[in-house]
């Protein structure tokens, strides 16, 4: 399973001939992984979860931040929540956040103690440890995922809809690339 690492690096660095090697030569394992997703009950959660609030392709921008969002937290309680339908759905409205969804994201947080976060993958784990500093680098991706959100979902139909969809979130900067780039700039 570790080449999955070494095939997202590849494609981070838009290494094509090294990102066909691996898949060519891991052909299977892809797809064992892949198999083993479908029968894990944590993906079905978090699918029918996706399933119960996806209507159409006016809803894909919706789609893509809930995705960032779940993805992005994970923890045992966030996964039972979206098994029993307590989930809230965010939503966004002109690039932006919805004043419901911040509020809901937020009761999330709070009515979980914190505990949001999966603890044994990256970025998950060292959120899980500082929850409160997790939380904000979590919102600042959302909220940057937001405002792209659109661009994000009219990738999606076209020809090469994953693998350009891919490149555009690889493009959007990380929290901490952020606040090193605005201090840098005030100084």
């Amino acid at each position: 399973m570790e080449f999955r690492h070494y095939l997202s690096l590849a494609r981070q660095y838009e290494d094509k001939d090294l990102a066909e090697r691996i898949t060519a030569t891991m052909h299977f394992h892809c797809r064992l992984t892949n198999m083993v997703r479908r029968q894990d009950p944590t993906s079905q959660h978090l699918l029918n979860h996706y399933a119960k609030y996806y209507k159409g392709s006016d809803d894909l921008p919706d789609l893509i931040l809930n995705i960032v969002w779940l993805r992005n937290t994970m923890s045992r309680e966030i996964v039972k929540m979206c098994e029993l339908g307590k989930m809230p759905w965010l939503r966004v409205e002109h690039g932006c956040l919805t004043e419901a969804s911040k509020k809901s994201a937020d009761e999330t947080f709070l009515g979980l103690g914190g505990r949001v976060f999966y603890g044994n993958v990256e970025p998950m784990s060292s959120r899980s440890r500082c929850p409160r500093r997790g939380w904000a680098d979590l919102v600042s991706e959302l909220v940057d995922f937001a405002k792209k959100a659109k661009d994000l979902a009219a990738l999606w139909p076209g020809e090469n809809g994953v693998a350009d969809l891919a490149a555009e979130i690889r493009k959007i900067p990380a929290p901490d690339n952020m606040l090193n780039s605005e201090n840098t700039h005030s100084e």
